[in-house]
């Protein structure tokens, strides 16, 4: 029996999203499932640029839902959102549905610092 913990379950959280005019809005986005964010890694990865253009539609389209989880944005609605709104959405929908673990980066190890760039001349770190 696989642990319980690898399967995904409805989710739903709730975020706040501000426009350009100032106004907020309370929206409600669960994480999309494992098939739905490999489609948007590929789509983000094609050469087609339409299908580049409509990743960021999809994921917002099936991350968006109701306080239940239960989608709210069609396909034709998610197309003819404001560049803003979108925007928005967007930025909630990646803090949602980003794989923990996926903004994590590698630091350095403690002492060392620098540009990263080769040096001619051995620094202090390494004398």
């Amino acid at each position: 029996m696989l642990n319980q913990a690898f399967f995904m379950g409805v989710e739903v959280v709730e975020k706040e999203i501000e426009l350009g005019d100032g106004s907020k809005h309370m929206l409600h986005f669960r994480r999309v499932d494992s098939l739905r964010w490999k489609q948007y890694q590929v789509d983000i990865g094609s050469q087609d640029a339409r299908r580049m253009a409509e990743a960021v539609h999809r994921l917002v389209m099936w991350s968006l839902c109701d306080a239940k989880g239960n989608p709210v944005l069609t396909w034709e609605q998610a197309l003819s959102l404001k560049p803003e709104v979108l925007d928005a959405m967007w930025a909630a929908v990646q803090e949602v549905c980003r794989p923990s673990g996926a903004a994590k980066k590698k630091s350095q190890p403690e002492g060392k610092s620098g540009s990263g760039t080769p040096s001619r001349s051995p620094s202090a770190v390494d004398q």
